[in-house]
């Protein structure tokens, strides 16, 4: 079983209808539970092991309960969307009152690493 690194964890906070183009200009905008959101996944995805090379969209927000509710998806490979979905339910931010109802949009990109 070969291993995969994650190449790419794109993270853009949308506020509203505005949408930032760069993740680094706006990083230094976003909240500290929003950080805190950005870790989280970032550790649920840091030891991953998959065999298919791909991408997975994500939009989602944080609900009441703190859980990810994910509205909008796309992805190149069914068994990657199934992976990155089971890791995003495993995520419940505590204390996060000013995330509630924010939409947040990730990147995943995988390759099989060859070892090259």
């Amino acid at each position: 079983m070969e291993s995969v690194k994650i190449l790419l964890l794109t993270f853009i906070a949308v506020i509203g209808f505005t949408t930032m183009s760069f993740a680094s200009m706006h990083i230094e905008k976003v909240s500290y539970h929003a950080q805190q959101l950005k870790q989280r996944i970032n550790r649920e995805f840091d030891k991953i092991t998959v065999n298919e090379n791909g991408m997975v969209l994500v939009s989602f927000y944080i609900n009441e309960s703190g859980n990810i509710t994910v509205s909008q998806s796309n992805y190149s490979d069914e068994k990657l969307y199934e992976t990155v979905m089971q890791k995003l339910e495993n995520i419940r931010l505590e204390n996060s009152s000013d995330l509630i109802g924010k939409e947040f949009n990730y990147q995943f990109k995988f390759r099989v690493d060859d070892g090259r």
